[in-house]
């Protein structure tokens, strides 16, 4: 009997807001808002539905054949928007291309992303907890110091950018001599 090889997608839901010329966001609002919850209509059924329907769109009876029928959700989590699909090993990539070319989940804007491939469950599941400890760590940076926190004090900022001068304005001084 031979075995069924499968790959295992950890995709991404996120949900894209409004842009006015008028309002600038800052960083961590923008995580915010791309990183909401999924609605709770929004479930494992009507996820298979938008995928099956993007493969029949963009790859036709083919893609639907060969890919849709391998196609199952081992998990969703609405409150992170995050997911695991199992596909057949040869048509992953048939899936991945679907998902990212999905723009509407009854009737909300959305992007998907792909966020890993793997052989097995264990490691996307690894990937998820990693991804989600690294989005809270980055959003706690981004509460306690800002910038601060991404690139260090203002000060050793502030001696890095005047050395940098320096050695560009002896840079320059150095060139007009070769030149003339």
């Amino acid at each position: 009997m031979v075995r069924l090889k499968t790959r295992y997608i950890l995709f991404e839901i996120l949900y894209p807001f409004e842009a006015s010329s008028d309002k600038v966001i800052a960083e961590p609002e923008t995580l915010l808002s791309l990183h909401q919850p999924s609605p709770s209509s929004i479930t494992n059924k009507l996820l298979i539905q938008a995928v099956r329907q993007s493969l029949a769109d963009h790859f036709g009876d083919y893609g639907t054949g060969t890919a849709g029928t391998s196609l199952v959700i081992k998990y969703f989590s609405p409150r992170t928007s995050t997911g695991i699909l199992r596909v057949s090993r040869d048509f992953y990539r048939y899936i991945c291309a679907s998902l990212m070319l999905i723009k509407k989940i009854d009737g909300k804007d959305v992007i998907i992303r792909v966020v890993r491939v793997s052989g097995t469950i264990k490691k996307c599941e690894m990937a998820a907890i990693k991804r989600n400890k690294d989005f809270i760590n980055a959003l706690k940076k981004n509460e306690l110091g800002g910038l601060e926190a991404m690139f260090g004090s203002a000060s050793a900022s502030v001696s890095a950018v005047d050395e940098e001068i320096k050695n560009a304005d002896a840079y320059i001084t150095d060139q007009d001599i070769i030149e003339e």
